[in-house]
């Protein structure tokens, strides 16, 4: 196999073929989809953590109400 230097006119040019991932868009493509992920799976953390807090906020008014139906009764 006959080795050129890489900046010779006579360098093969399937040589150069570039690496998908070693370019330099495809890496801030794959960046920014990788934020968008972390930004959505956030975001969706922040969905559940809210949707809990109502959850309990209407279990504590279900107890209390509860508590007094039955503080009413005696």
């Amino acid at each position: 196999m006959i080795e050129y230097p890489e900046n010779s006119p006579s360098f093969p040019q399937t040589a150069k073929k570039k690496i998908p991932w070693r370019n330099s868009n495809c890496l801030k493509e794959r960046s920014s989809r990788l934020r968008l992920f972390e930004l959505r799976d956030k975001l969706c953390g922040l969905k559940f953590e809210i949707r809990a807090h109502f959850f309990q906020k209407k279990v504590f008014l279900l107890l209390a109400g509860l508590s007094a139906a039955l503080r009413a009764e005696k």
